[in-house]
């Protein structure tokens, strides 16, 4: 559409003439070539992050954060706002000995993209068992008080053990 008023407006006379013209080719010029570079940039984001892509950033970082989560023999550890359950499922495939539990609120327009049924199914078809699922959120999780022990997972995720 820039480029278009760009046409009409800046580069031909069709429409314009003289120091208007020439203004409006330089903004509508410098809008085109701003939006050209944001496209360029959105398509280069959405490649390094889709787990399609070539570079899987998306799947780096959850299998990198999921590296720090060490949980002992027999234990249990939540993450809070599991969201698609990327990271619930990877730490519980690194802590096979134990056991993880993901927590969201899965309700108002986030429903529409995940759920509590859609993370089980991931679950299963990524084989793995010791993961379960309930609604809830950090203010009122539906643990009694004091059953866990927090570990923060710097600007990802909430994460706690007991």
């Amino acid at each position: 559409m820039v480029f278009i008023l760009y046409v009409l407006f800046g580069a031909t006379e069709m429409v314009w003439s003289g120091t208007g013209r020439t203004i409006c080719a330089w903004v509508l010029g410098l809008g085109t070539l701003v939006l050209l570079i944001c496209t360029i940039w959105m398509t280069v984001m959405h490649r390094a992050f889709d787990y399609n892509g070539k570079r899987k950033l998306a799947k780096v970082i959850v299998e990198g954060t999921a590296e720090y989560v060490q949980l002992p023999e027999g234990g249990t550890g939540l993450d809070v706002g599991c969201g698609s359950d990327a990271l619930t499922i990877a730490s519980a495939k690194r802590n096979p000995q134990a056991k993880m539990v993901g927590c969201d609120i899965w309700s108002g327009a986030y429903k529409a993209v995940f759920s509590q049924k859609r993370c089980e199914d991931n679950a299963r078809a990524e084989g793995v068992s010791n993961v379960s699922f309930q609604d809830g959120n950090a203010v009122h999780l539906p643990f009694p008080d004091e059953t866990w022990l927090p570990i923060l997972v710097p600007r990802y995720s909430l994460m706690t053990a007991r």
